[in-house]
């Protein structure tokens, strides 16, 4: 993304897809335009399939990536599977969906707000 002068971008982070897009919705009654909600997943192209698992990878994260084995030890260690500290993009309750936006440098503080208000991690 290229920012022309005088303005920001500003990424927001939600728990619950549903709240992503509310915000987006507030943002846009508001005026503010280049608004973009998407999932953080920690593996791209990643499928859960209800196949049994083969390993703790892929009953963690999922049985579709998991069961190629040369990525089974990579994945595993996600904190998600070894257990060792948190995520930040959990899929069992991070912060996954992320709102982008832009704003003129005097809209930012409003926006900012306005995402807070929503349930946001600015």
């Amino acid at each position: 993304m290229r920012l022309d002068r005088g303005n920001r971008s500003i990424l927001a982070y939600f728990r619950d897809e549903g709240e992503a897009a509310k915000a987006a919705q507030v943002l846009t009654r508001h005026g503010f335009q280049d608004i973009s909600v998407d999932t953080i997943v920690p593996v791209p192209g990643r499928t859960v399939y209800s196949t049994p698992a083969t390993s703790l990878t892929a009953l963690v994260l999922g049985s579709g990536r998991a069961r190629q084995g040369h990525h089974q030890i990579l994945l595993g260690s996600d904190p998600d599977v070894s257990g060792m500290a948190g995520s930040f993009g959990s899929d069992q309750g991070g912060y996954n969906h992320i709102l982008t936006m832009t704003a003129d440098n005097d809209q930012a503080d409003i926006a900012t707000r306005l995402l807070r208000e929503c349930g946001a991690l600015v």
